[in-house]
């Protein structure tokens, strides 16, 4: 095991997709006088690991801050369960269920691994903090190994563990992860994926997961969709997609 090494919870089976969890009508999305996003159709069902594939620039990192609320919506509809969340601000989201891995992970780097914990920990679960650390701990032993170092200490690997168990700690239904194996060594991309599937599959958690490398979506996934242009071109089934270097050629440029 490498030195990312976490304690799964339970062997790793396909999950069983249940009803709706995320459904996006019509969504609009940019920045002032920049529109990213032209009327974003999207649904991802319970249970359900969902890659996010597409060239670079053509929305999915919009995509992925308009769900969890970085940035407003500016038509169309967001619902988590049914529910309308797209007038929520991102903490309600947080609330709602919605956990965020950004791109670049988000870690404070001056912090120690613990004191990046205790964040997340003490904004939800305010006096109950300790013994949700604890629990994280148990399952991330690397962490607690080094629960004092600092978070810029970590490799790359490592640091993307942490922030997954600071996601984690929120206790999403929803886990959104912008390009979780940037800057990580390609030794470890199985071991992060794996990791990724236990936490779908042991948690429950749905995954939602915006990824430039096929064959680590391919692992992690069943099936994609390809932004291109602010829209959702196409579904596909990354089978399909890692089988065909001409499909891989017309709807990713690679």
């Amino acid at each position: 095991m490498s030195s990312t090494h976490w304690r799964p919870t339970s062997g790793f089976s396909t999950s069983i997709w249940g009803g709706t969890m995320l459904e996006l009508e019509g969504v609009q999305a940019g920045y002032p006088d920049q529109p990213v996003l032209h009327g974003v159709d999207l649904t991802v069902r319970t249970g359900e690991r969902l890659a996010v594939l597409g060239r670079n620039g053509v929305g999915k990192t919009t995509l992925v801050r308009a769900v969890v609320g970085a940035i407003p919506v500016t038509a169309g509809k967001i619902r988590l369960d049914g529910e309308r969340i797209d007038r929520l601000a991102a903490h309600k989201r947080v609330g709602a269920g919605i956990a965020h891995v950004p791109q670049g992970r988000g870690i404070f780097g001056e912090l120690s691994i613990l004191e990046n914990l205790k964040v997340s920990a003490c904004a939800v679960h305010g006096a109950g903090w300790r013994r949700e650390i604890q629990q994280i701990l148990e399952e991330f032993p690397m962490l607690a190994e080094r629960a004092g170092h600092a978070a810029r200490s970590l490799s790359g690997g490592q640091q993307q563990v942490l922030a997954i168990a600071r996601a984690l700690l929120t206790r999403p239904r929803l886990l959104v992860l912008d390009e979780p194996t940037e800057g990580i060594q390609p030794s470890i991309l199985d071991t992060m994926a794996d990791l990724l599937v236990d936490v779908n599959v042991a948690r429950g958690v749905t995954l939602v997961v915006v990824e430039q490398k096929i064959d680590f979506a391919a692992r992690l996934a069943e099936r994609a969709v390809v932004v291109d242009r602010g829209r959702i071109h196409c579904a596909i089934a990354l089978a399909d997609l890692q089988g065909s270097r001409e499909l891989q050629r017309e709807l990713l440029a690679v």
